[in-house]
Order: C-alpha cells, then structure tokens, then sequence
C-alpha cells in the first residue's frame, strides 16, 4: 500500500501532527506520513505499536477521504 503526498500535504499533516494532543490521531497522520515515505504496512504497525489492519485501514480511508485522519 503506497500513498503518493504532495510536498503541501506533507507539510499540512506536520503541522497538524504538532497541535493535536491525541496519540490516536497523532499516529494515524505518522502512519500516513510513513506509507508516503515506502514503509510497509507490516513495519508501520511494529513501530507505532498498532495492528496491521489498523494501517491498511487507515491507508484506504486516507486516500477516500483525503485530510480526514
């Protein structure tokens, strides 16, 4: 699963990354940032400490949705 980011979003999900107090959503914008970036799923999930289908889910939402984290 790949995400393609635009320089824009990337900085946008940074910004956004560093005003937002909840891990959950915190992890959710790293995880997008680090599909964007070649990490697989599997290594995504061993280093935020979340399951796999919580990534791949988070992937199809994020490209359905857009900025909806």
């Amino acid at each position: 699963m790949q995400i393609e980011l635009t320089e824009k979003e990337k900085a946008e999900l940074r910004r956004y990354h560093r005003t937002i107090k909840d891990g959950k959503k915190r992890d959710r914008i790293k995880a997008i940032l680090l599909l964007d970036e070649g990490y697989s799923v599997t290594e995504i999930s061993h280093i935020l400490l979340i399951e796999e289908n919580t990534v791949k889910s988070l992937s199809s939402n994020y490209a359905k949705n857009g900025k909806e984290i």
